[in-house]
Order: structure tokens, then C-alpha cells, then sequence
């Protein structure tokens, strides 16, 4: 019969008895202890849900509509806002700073009626992947 060493079965149970083991899950990302987001998420997805619409204006119209557009950038910019405040512990500000920074591009590219501006709204979603990359490394 085949023994295991002491000191591997205590390298083993030893760091999941205090927590200090990262497990990693089906897709080899490594768990990390998320905060609270549910105050955040009407206001995550009411964001994604204006960028959704943006994207289908940008895939099916033929022109851009930009009467649209600008009811969306509005929305989305005032959400942005909500979900600033709403983040107390500035958990998220490093997204949510580059968010900011985007929704300025859109709002000026939008103004002008710069064809452009469906780049910049790509450049700016990269904000939230990247988030949800290193808060929800499962199911981004």
C-alpha cells in the first residue's frame, strides 16, 4: 500500500482551511472574491441594454439615426452616472472612470454626427468586458 507524505496532505488542507487557496474554475480562470454588485446591476443592465440598441442601429440601419443615437448616448450617460453613485466603496471607479471617458467621445462623435462613432462605442464596451473579465471570470 502506498502512503502520501504528511507534508503533502497538510500543503493540501491546510491553505483550504483558512481560505488562502484560489480554486480554479472549468475554464482555468482563477476565483476571485467578487463584491457586491447587486445595487450595480439594474444599472449594469440598463447600460447594456443601451448599448445593445446601438449595436443594432449600427448593424441594420442603413444611416444612422442619429435622432436616436442621441436619446441613447443621453440615457446611457445618466446611467452612468446612477451607477457611479451607486458604487459607495468605488469598487469599480478604475471601469467606470474609462466609461466616463468613452461616454465624453460618444457624446462629442455624436454631436458632430461622426461616422466614427460606432468605433468609439466599441472601444468604450472593452471597459465592460474587461470587468466582467476580472469579476466574473465564468460567464463573461
Amino acid at each position: 500500500m502506498r502512503t502520501i507524505p504528511l507534508f503533502a496532505i497538510l500543503s493540501i488542507f491546510i491553505p483550504c482551511l483558512f481560505g488562502t487557496a484560489q480554486a480554479a474554475d472549468p475554464v482555468g480562470h482563477p476565483q476571485t472574491v467578487t463584491r457586491s454588485t447587486a445595487n450595480l446591476k439594474p444599472f449594469m443592465a440598463k447600460f447594456g441594454s443601451m448599448i445593445a440598441s446601438l449595436e443594432i442601429i449600427k448593424l441594420k440601419e442603413k444611416k444612422p439615426d442619429w435622432e436616436a443615437i442621441d436619446i441613447s448616448v443621453k440615457e446611457m450617460s445618466q446611467t452612468l452616472t446612477d451607477l457611479q453613485k451607486a458604487d459607495q466603496d468605488k469598487a469599480y471607479q478604475e471601469y467606470t472612470d474609462v466609461l466616463a471617458a468613452g461616454m465624453v467621445e460618444l457624446k462629442e462623435k455624436s454631436a458632430k454626427r461622426d461616422k466614427s462613432f460606432f468605433n468609439s462605442l466599441d472601444k468604450m464596451t472593452d471597459s465592460c468586458f474587461k470587468c466582467h473579465a476580472a469579476h466574473r471570470p465564468g460567464d463573461y
